[in-house]
This record gives C-alpha cells, sequence and structure tokens, in this order.
C-alpha cells in the first residue's frame, strides 16, 4: 500500500484527486503519524474568512483532505484534452471488477496500440479502459 500511494503521489496525483481521503487515512495504513503530518503540511489550505472576510493559507492538518491538483473540473479537463480524470478516492467500488480493474488498468498499457487503431496526440491506448 506504501508503494502505491508513493506512485499515485508521483504520478497519478498530477491528474486525479483523492478528494474524499483525509491525511489521516493513511495513518496505520501507509505512514506513521508524523509522516502524515509531514505531507499534510506540505501543502497550503485555506482558512475561514477573518472579520473582514479575508481568506489566509495556513499549512494543512492531518484532519484536511488530500488536495485535488486543479481547481475545478474546468481546470481539469482544459488541462487533459477535454477529459475530466476520475477521482479515485473510490473507484474500486465505483467500477466493475474492482480490485482487478484497476490492476488491468494500470498494467494494459501496450507500447503501441493494436494495427489499425487511431490514438489522438497526447493519449494513450488501454484495452482495459472504456471507449477504446
Amino acid at each position: 500500500l506504501r508503494r502505491g500511494f508513493q506512485v499515485y503521489r508521483e504520478v497519478c496525483s498530477t491528474c486525479h484527486s483523492l478528494s474524499r481521503v483525509p491525511w489521516r487515512a493513511l495513518v496505520g495504513e501507509t505512514h506513521t503519524v508524523d509522516e502524515a503530518k509531514a505531507m499534510a503540511e506540505e501543502h497550503e489550505y485555506d482558512t475561514e474568512p477573518n472579520d473582514e472576510g479575508e481568506i489566509e493559507k495556513r499549512p494543512g492538518k492531518i484532519s484536511d483532505y488530500i488536495p485535488a491538483p486543479y481547481k475545478n473540473d474546468e481546470a481539469a479537463r482544459a488541462a487533459n484534452n477535454g477529459a475530466l480524470p476520475p477521482d479515485l478516492s473510490l473507484i474500486t467500488k465505483a467500477r466493475h471488477g474492482g480490485c482487478d480493474y484497476i490492476f488491468s488498468l494500470l498494467t494494459g498499457y501496450p507500447e503501441e496500440p493494436p494495427a489499425g487503431v487511431s490514438v489522438p496526440e497526447g493519449l494513450n491506448f488501454n484495452p482495459y479502459f472504456p471507449g477504446t
């Protein structure tokens, strides 16, 4: 699990969010309390508005949720050729095949697409991804 989270942070998190996962969920599963706190503190979160209505930034806390790579869906689509990368928080529950689907998806990218398959620039072919 720890290696999986490392892969998420280094690869997947550039496009995909884990919007329903707080940093504290990692404690005892993949990281220690101190490690989870340190990762949370690498990010800035908005404070509640002060008396003047201004919002400031603060370091993350272990109770905060892992931040998304984009501010909103429109920004995510603009950065990904119109495609909206799915949130990965509940992906195994949301896809038929669950963990097996995820494994196939992650390991199913061939060097070259099959003959006769056209793949747009900047995208990749994967036989396990619906619609390809």
